[in-house]
């Protein structure tokens, strides 16, 4: 969901299968990455509040402000969702309303799940942009 993934961070993923194979009893997950020199071009996440809406959605609502000291395009904001015992139950993104920010600048976003899982507990969210 995160096109660069700085050292040491962590970064959600979610892999589909166009048509289901006989049951899976396990699966290998080989990785490839390159590194780069520069680091992740992050947005910061100025504040977020999640909650069901009348039609049983979940939202996560909040806004996001570019501390760079230069103008970032498409902001992408992930979601990744958890239950209580910590595990990923689902991911999901959203850009935000503004597809350019200005230095100092905000933009809001909503990730939205039309179908939360029943086990969701807690969610945690990153944005990414591009110069």
């Amino acid at each position: 969901m995160l096109d660069v993934v700085g050292a040491g961070e962590a970064a959600p993923f979610d892999l589909a299968l166009l048509e289901s194979p006989a049951p899976i009893d396990h699966y290998d997950l080989e990785i490839e990455y390159a590194t780069i020199d520069s680091p992740p071009l992050r947005v910061d996440i100025a504040g977020h509040q999640g909650s069901v809406s009348d039609t049983g959605s979940y939202h996560v609502v909040g806004e996001v402000e570019n501390q760079n000291g230069f103008t970032v395009n498409f902001i992408k904001v992930v979601a990744t969702f958890y239950n209580a015992q910590n595990e990923v139950v689902r991911i999901d993104f959203s850009n935000t309303a503004l597809d350019t920010l200005s230095p100092g600048q905000k933009a809001p976003f909503d990730v939205v799940l039309l179908d939360p899982p029943a086990d969701m507990d807690h969610y945690a969210v990153k944005a990414q942009a591009y110069p």
